[in-house]
């Protein structure tokens, strides 16, 4: 929708930013008994709204996670693990689940414990908080940026691209990643601090002869070590035309987010293809597989649930031939294949490039808001929610859960205060 005419315009509650934290507010504060009383008007600089929602998981929309105790569910949040413990007991993965299925969304949940819609399409997801918005009387201005945010004795003021100055009692901040957006300059000049902003969830770009025309590769069960560092990850990883991804490499890069910034993106991995035994077992495996074998080659004589295509590359590493035949391999060519298998060394030379990057580390610093409410400390009548905090996790459907955590205390919170407002 377009602003009203005119160059002021005088709102209740002004949100920036039209993704899952920011409508989840919107929703939660409007159904807090008052209806169309009062006014509240999301901006959003896009001209659509809840992008993020609409290719998460891949477009089907990674919901929220089956992961229902607080305290296991802030293990995973690298930033805000010790914040979000009290919220998540308030507003956890069930009331997320509960609250989407009582708007007639169902629900599934995978075998790794991942929440999608039953419909496996993101779009629905969307459908339910935009109907719920249209429904709630919430106004969504598209297309307009935030030039300049200032307090103006009791209320604030947006100056927006269009020209325009709108009023309002409360402001609600939350536009997502901050990393591209003008809203740091004006949030800093609040007197709020602003953690240092950089990517968090993304591949690695690695170029490697082992690697070469194995694009689209699964392997199931991998572990993932940063050298120098104490980040180290295990889980199911895929090859890509640029390197590597999957579940344990983007675990790893949300873990070591700032350390492989501060890294410039250059550092040296150790993969164990074979992280749930140790290498004398797998040795041991190898000697008994030699020793029984019937004249195979070495490259059919794939273990331990490795993809042939990699495991004849792994048999490159190690010094061995491929095509010679796998009976009578020396002890010392065991042990060298052995120590392939638990370490191969790849040198990283990158990150996947910005567009591919979902999740940003770093914002709002959280010591600076009250998780009771999502308000300032510092300045009354300011709210923050979802991504433009500090917080960030891992894959899994746990960064919407943040958002939507944060997104209904917010909520909840500012219609409180607008009630309180209204009384006085």
């Amino acid at each position: 929708m377009e602003l009203d005419s005119g160059s002021e315009k005088n709102i209740d509650i002004a949100i920036i930013g039209a993704g899952p934290a920011a409508y989840f507010s919107a929703i939660n504060c409007a159904e807090s008994g008052f209806g169309k009383k009062f006014q509240i008007q999301i901006f959003e600089k896009q001209k659509t709204v809840l992008n993020k929602v609409k290719v998460s998981g891949g477009g089907r929309c990674n919901v929220t996670t089956s992961t229902l105790n607080p305290v296991d569910l802030v293990h995973f949040y690298p930033r805000g693990k010790k914040e979000l413990l009290g919220p998540f007991n308030y507003w956890g993965p069930k009331d997320t689940a509960n609250w989407f299925e009582s708007k007639g969304v169902r629900l599934q949940t995978e075998k790794d414990g991942r929440v999608f819609p039953y419909s496996n399409d993101s779009q629905t997801i969307i459908d339910c908080l935009s109907k719920e918005i249209k429904r709630l009387g919430v106004n969504v201005v598209h297309g307009t940026t935030i030039i300049k945010l200032s307090k103006r004795e009791e209320d604030f003021e947006l100056h927006l691209s269009c020209g325009k100055v709108v009023r309002a009692k409360k402001v609600l901040v939350a536009a997502g990643s901050l990393s591209t957006s003008n809203l740091v300059t004006e949030i800093k000049a609040l007197g709020h601090k602003v953690t240092p902003l950089v990517p968090s969830l993304f591949s690695f770009k690695i170029k490697d002869a082992l690697l070469t025309d194995l694009q689209g590769l699964s392997v199931l069960d991998m572990e993932v070590t940063a050298v120098g560092s104490k980040f180290k990850e295990r889980g199911p990883s895929v090859v890509t035309h640029w390197g590597m991804s999957g579940p344990a490499i983007l675990k790893l890069s949300s873990r070591g987010a700032l350390w492989f910034h501060k890294k410039e993106y250059r550092f040296n991995v150790i993969i164990n293809w074979v992280p749930s035994i140790n290498k004398e077992q797998v040795k041991e495996q190898l000697i008994k597989v030699v020793k029984s074998d019937d004249g195979r080659k070495l490259k059919n004589l794939s273990q331990f649930g490795i993809p042939s295509r990699l495991w004849e590359g792994l048999l490159l590493r190690a010094g061995l031939v491929p095509d010679d035949p796998g009976r009578g391999l020396s002890i010392k060519s065991i042990a060298s294949l052995a120590d392939v298998l638990n370490r191969t060394a790849f040198s990283v030379e990158g990150k996947s490039t910005n567009k591919e990057e979902f999740v940003t580390c770093g914002g709002v610093s959280l010591k600076e808001v009250n998780f009771k409410t999502m308000e300032s400390k510092l300045v009354s009548g300011l709210y923050f929610a979802g991504e433009s905090l500090n917080i960030d996790a891992l894959t899994g459907g746990y960064n919407f859960q943040a958002a939507w955590t944060t997104g209904r205390i917010a909520g909840k919170a500012l219609a409180e205060s607008i009630k309180e407002g209204i009384k006085s």
